[in-house]
């Protein structure tokens, strides 16, 4: 189990997001960075049928899995 210590946390809710996910991860990290603020990225999938997943993982972030479709 993780035990760091994170001041906020940045919530991206996903659907079919393959398109732009990846690109919004970045900026979050580099937002991350740039604050020096101990923060981590969830990001929420709601059944996503794309590459949504791979890419959140590939990406090093949390991924929780939401079963409900949509937002």
């Amino acid at each position: 189990m993780n035990t760091t210590k994170y001041k906020i946390s940045i919530l991206i809710p996903v659907y079919n997001e393959e398109e732009t996910l990846a690109h919004c991860i970045q900026e979050a990290k580099e937002a991350i960075f740039q604050s020096k603020l101990k923060a981590n990225i969830i990001v929420i999938n709601n059944n996503s049928q794309d590459k949504s997943v791979e890419i959140a993982n590939s990406k090093k972030v949390n991924v929780i899995h939401n079963k409900n479709k949509g937002y």
